[in-house]
């Protein structure tokens, strides 16, 4: 397992590659920085003609929903589809920044003062932040799945909504 939470999905789908594409594409709503939430599609990102990178199209998205990036190709009984979900840029940042922070404090705190008690402390504060941190990105990261799945595998007549 890496320091760092991520999953990584691998399956094969019932269709072309293009009608799995064409589904993420219907569901997708484009990204723009200088764009405010929109209802209407459950992705938000970028859909290309093999690879994808998008998450759930929600109002507040909080700090651990995961970003996925997507693949998709050909094969013999339709298509396969890799992903890998992993944290936000900022999200990473925040968890390598405060972990960093505890850690230098359990140091400052056992081999500076010998203080076994404050730095115990501390590192049980960076311990419990990651914890933290991995056990509700897995949470968002089987909400995702499902609604991922469920666009993915849906047989109905695709209809543009453009």
């Amino acid at each position: 397992m890496r320091f760092i939470p991520e999953k990584s999905e691998i399956f094969e789908i019932p269709f072309p590659k293009e009608t799995v594409i064409e589904k993420l594409r219907i569901e997708t709503e484009i990204y723009k920085k200088t764009e405010s939430f929109r209802l209407g599609r459950k992705l938000r990102g970028f859909v290309h003609a093999d690879d994808f990178n998008v998450s759930l199209n929600i109002p507040d998205p909080g700090r651990y929903l995961p970003v996925v990036a997507g693949g998709v190709t050909d094969s013999i009984n339709g298509c396969v589809v890799r992903l890998k979900y992993r944290l936000t840029t900022q999200t990473k940042r925040s968890l390598i920044i405060w972990l960093s922070i505890t850690f230098i404090l359990t140091v400052f705190f056992i081999a500076g003062y010998g203080r076994w008690i404050y730095g115990l402390i501390t590192f049980s504060m960076g311990l419990v932040q990651y914890i933290l941190t991995r056990e509700n990105f897995l949470l968002q990261v089987k909400r995702t799945s499902r609604v991922l799945n469920n666009i993915l595998m849906s047989g109905r007549k695709m209809k543009n909504r453009d």
